[in-house]
């Protein structure tokens, strides 16, 4: 572009019926001198949305709108502040406000005058604490997202949000979850990953239609029985936590599909956990797990088994009985030999992990399974490769 565009030319490249968010990308980039900002708010750019200039007919606003509306640049290039439009409540119906990766630091009360607002996501930013405003005045919400900033605490009025169903609060600072979210009766998935919290309260138990529960890199130490009795529940991720054991209890999860729980301190997995008959993930790596339970072969929903980083010592002859497993990790168990036969009954795997094992030997009857694409051996004391790897139609 040759001439300088004026707001209103801009604003038809973006918004208009032949909108062309490159051209205009192209040429901020000439006007932002910190292109690596630059960059990123160019990931935020959502080319299906097509908008009609009139505001009142906008129901979505992206990050677009926000940047050619208020763009605040030091002429050295050092500083490049983002601000929401104190008048954004001129969209009087919107219905979705994406303002990620942004950088503000504060969020204009008349973002409450939004009432209309359905979806609003504040994820990567600076944020300290949202206007209490916001949660008298936007019961419409269904999703609330602010991960990544640092509110410090879980907001003190967001039970008044009561058709909240998603809601997002992970890598926040947060120590305590306090009450608050135990009245939202219709959450259907939590996110408090990677905060600072110690305790989870037996109120998590009225969550009753929470289907994802997100708590993984917190300092807990302990799951509370109420939490077994989310009988709704379809994925947990408890992962770089301090947990020492996993209830019997854990039977009553039936919808239970996605299990994730690296890194914390289990040392015996609970023998009901062969009655989840819908999982198909589990993840259990670097524990201090020895043995599976009596019948693991049970769980013959699952496709994706990741054990990685136990003391197993010797490699479980159960798993070779679920045919159903694609991803199959047991890097650093301790194996030095594994079964000789029984492999062609995974009929489904297709890569399986076993560096820094003690193996001294290529397992050459891996080879039987079937679909067998990837064996990862690295780390063995391994010397000689049979001609037979080589000769595999698939691996070799």
């Amino acid at each position: 572009m040759e001439k300088e565009l004026s707001e209103i030319e801009i604003r038809h490249l973006l918004f208009g019926e032949q909108s062309n968010p490159d051209m205009v990308f192209q040429y901020l980039k000439t006007k932002v001198y910190n292109k690596k900002i630059a960059e990123m708010l160019h990931k935020n750019v959502y080319y299906c949305l097509k908008y009609d200039m009139e505001v009142e007919n906008i129901k979505h606003v992206n990050n677009w709108y926000i940047l050619v509306d208020e763009l605040k640049i030091n002429k050295d290039g050092e500083d490049l502040r983002i601000k929401v439009p104190k008048d954004i409540d001129r969209f009087v119906n919107l219905e979705t406000l994406h303002l990620d990766s942004l950088g503000i630091d504060t969020l204009p009360k008349s973002v409450a005058n939004l009432t209309k607002l359905h979806r609003l996501e504040l994820n990567k930013n600076n944020l300290k604490e949202i206007p209490q405003e916001i949660f008298f005045q936007l019961t419409n919400l269904y999703a609330f997202d602010a991960n990544a900033n640092f509110l410090g605490k879980v907001p003190e009025h967001i039970s008044n949000l009561k058709n909240l169903e998603f809601l997002g609060l992970s890598k926040n600072g947060i120590a305590t979850i306090g009450k608050s979210i135990f009245e939202l009766e219709k959450l259907r998935s939590l996110a408090l990953r990677n905060n600072q919290i110690s305790v989870i309260p037996p109120e998590i138990g009225s969550l009753k239609n929470l289907t994802q529960l997100f708590i993984g890199k917190n300092n807990i130490k302990d799951l509370p029985i109420e939490l077994y009795e989310l009988g709704n529940l379809a994925l947990l991720d408890i992962e770089h936590n301090q947990i020492p054991e996993l209830s019997e209890s854990i039977a009553n999860l039936t919808q239970l599909e996605q299990l994730v729980a690296n890194h914390n301190t289990i040392q015996q997995l609970p023998a009901n956990l062969i009655y989840l008959e819908k999982l198909f993930q589990f993840e259990a790596e670097y524990n201090f797990i020895q043995t599976l339970p009596a019948n693991f072969e049970r769980l013959q929903s699952l496709t994706q088994l990741r054990l990685s980083g136990n003391p197993l010592l010797k490699f479980p002859d159960e798993i070779l009985k679920i045919p159903s497993i694609l991803y199959l990790h047991l890097n650093n168990c301790h194996f030095e030999k594994l079964p000789e036969s029984g492999w062609e009954k995974m009929e489904k795997l297709h890569d399986i992990l076993l560096r820094d094992n003690r193996l001294t030997e290529f397992p050459i009857a891996l080879l039987d399974a079937p679909n067998l694409m990837w064996i990862d051996l690295g780390g063995n004391p391994i010397t000689h490769l049979p001609e037979e790897v080589f000769l595999h139609p698939r691996i070799g």
